[in-house]
């Protein structure tokens, strides 16, 4: 899949390919054409929030359960 990729806190990020996510029993897979990307989202991507990326290249984004 196509994504933002942050390969380090130092550049921004990239669009280019990323691996796709699993996908399991208890999630539905989604065609998505565009998403906003939140000030928090942005914050960890940059490396200026508490909650760093723990490993580059990451594809920043921000995941809520049910």
């Amino acid at each position: 899949m196509k994504a933002a990729v942050v390969s380090d806190v130092t550049s921004p990020p990239r669009y280019a390919d990323f691996p796709e996510p699993p996908v399991t029993d208890d999630v539905i897979e989604v065609r998505m054409l565009a998403a906003g990307v939140h000030n928090l989202v942005r914050s960890v991507a940059a490396g200026a929030h508490y909650r760093p990326a723990t490993t580059y290249p990451s594809s920043p984004g921000s995941t809520a359960s049910a």
